[in-house]
């Protein structure tokens, strides 16, 4: 699970965005994970943007 520090994110099901994710404070994650599935989704990020990683082990920043 990441939030989202500053940027933006599109989320993009059979080459069509479905939504965009902009905002500080904002949860990107993988829903296969939670639910036991396969991928539906991709992510791609949609401007230069920093995440955080929410409850991993050293909180490390990401860039994307």
């Amino acid at each position: 699970l990441f939030v989202l520090r500053t940027g933006a994110f599109d989320i993009v099901r059979g080459g069509i965005r479905v939504v965009r994710v902009k905002g500080a404070g904002a949860f990107l994650g993988e829903m296969s994970a939670v639910l036991g599935s396969a991928p539906t989704a991709s992510v791609l990020a949609a401007e230069d943007s920093e995440l955080l990683r929410a409850g991993g082990a050293d909180g490390d920043e990401q860039n994307g």
